[in-house]
């Protein structure tokens, strides 16, 4: 367990509760089970198709990446903030702008192991998903031909180093942030991202971009509402071991 105490408080007082209240629970013998296999490379595209209910499609393409604690992950922020801020970044001048969907966006998830970046669209119930989705595809992996701008890296690193610092004058969204970079491995891992952060330049993002964003590391998700899905429920198999009993 781990215990963040933020605020205004008496030190020592505060001090005194934890060792009174938290002391005397004994430290677990038991060692936390680990993975005992790795996601190995993923070896070609992949594309998954979902139909249900719902009022917007989608279309969303994820890329597999490192770690929230591997030093490629500043830059790859850097590139999420890039390809998907609204409405500065590339997607959104690519599809909303030009009125091939109503909402585009690029999001990241730093986690304790491997994880993922993922860019999409929405677009109405009538909107047509073959422009979108090819020009999501575009934006997001034409970087290698269309390399990341200074100035592009500059605006996002500086909105991202402005988050961090308004997350510090703030208790309680700091200690939520400090619990969040536990999660990911070590709560100073907060101070050694942020100092990471400051020294991404272009060509950082430029090499995670064409090393990451590539076709055979993509999965390509399109999701199509309909009022009716078609579904092939599979039964429980309950009374074959009865069946048994004859042989």
């Amino acid at each position: 367990a781990l215990l963040f105490i933020g605020g205004k408080f008496a030190e020592k007082k505060a001090l005194g509760l934890v060792a009174k209240h938290f002391a005397p629970i004994p430290k677990p013998k038991r060692a936390l089970p680990s993975f005992y296999t790795e996601e190995p490379t993923q070896d070609g595209e992949r594309e998954v198709t979902l139909r249900r209910v719902g009022e917007n499609q989608i279309v969303s393409a994820l890329y597999r990446v490192p770690a929230g604690h591997h030093p490629d992950y500043p830059a790859i922020d850097v590139l999420t903030n890039v390809l998907g801020d609204a409405p500065s970044g590339r997607l959104h001048r690519a599809l909303v702008q030009k009125g091939l969907a109503s909402h585009a966006w690029g999001a990241e998830r730093g986690l304790h192991d491997p994880g993922f970046v993922y860019f999409g669209a929405s677009l109405p119930k009538d909107g047509k998903v073959e422009p979108a989705r090819a020009a999501l595809l575009a934006v997001v992996e034409s970087v290698k031909s269309e390399p990341v701008r200074a100035e592009e890296v500059e605006r996002a690193r500086t909105q991202l180093l402005n988050d961090f610092e308004k997350t510090q004058l703030e208790t309680a969204a700091y200690v939520r942030a400090l619990s969040e970079f536990a999660a990911i491995g070590d709560w100073r891992l907060f101070f050694l991202y942020r100092e990471r952060l400051k020294k991404v330049t272009a060509a950082d993002v430029q090499r995670v971009a064409e090393h990451y964003l590539k076709p055979a590391n993509r999965v390509l998700g399109t999701f199509i509402p309909t009022d009716a899905p078609e579904r092939a429920d599979i039964p429980a198999s309950q009374e074959w071991q009865a069946a048994l009993e004859a042989y």
